[in-house]
């Protein structure tokens, strides 16, 4: 059995629970296809508010829709989101397809083709910048005298340093930053 006994509210008085917490600007990814959230769960608590706290709201980007754009025009642009975006198409088309053919060689052209799929994705993939990620001075020494820390960050780090959203997000810092 599955209980939700607290909700979690945000500054302005609505919860996050049902409709989640909407980015300012969103980029395609491998599982945007797929039905995730809160809302999917079965018996999802339902939006609501309650009365907002006293805050002061901050115009801190007054040209969101300038970092809007700019993203937008980078993602068009990119050939590592394209194929994101194809391949989250295609897990759609997948799980839309409830008939599989009998015929051999019919699915092992299916078969051949995903795998065709994948390694663009993987090659896509490789040919984006390879982010510089460096771990705060604290944990940099850790790593350097704790071979199981060593690993397991090197194992962390290795998939980041490659990540198209997070070379994004880097981005649009940038042209906050200017």
């Amino acid at each position: 059995m599955k209980l939700t006994i607290q909700k979690f509210y945000r500054v302005n008085g609505g919860s996050t629970q049902f409709k989640g917490v909407t980015p300012d600007i969103t980029v395609p990814d491998a599982l945007s296809s797929y039905a995730k959230g809160e809302k999917e769960a079965e018996y999802p608590l339902q939006w609501d508010e309650i009365a907002p706290a006293t805050y002061q709201p901050t115009n801190s980007l007054p040209a969101l829709d300038k970092l809007k754009a700019a993203s937008a025009a980078r993602v068009a642009a990119s050939p590592g989101f394209r194929l994101i975006t194809e391949a989250a198409q295609r897990a759609t088309e997948r799980r839309k397809q409830t008939n599989l053919s009998l015929n051999l060689a019919a699915y092992r052209t299916v078969q051949q083709q995903a795998r065709d799929a994948n390694k663009l994705q993987t090659t896509a993939q490789n040919a984006l910048p390879t982010l510089d990620i460096a771990l705060p001075a604290p944990d940099a020494t850790l790593a350097k005298t704790d071979s199981v820390v060593a690993k397991r960050t090197t194992r962390f780090l290795k998939p980041l340093r490659k990540d198209a959203a997070l070379a994004e997000a880097v981005a649009v810092i940038g042209d906050e930053l200017k």
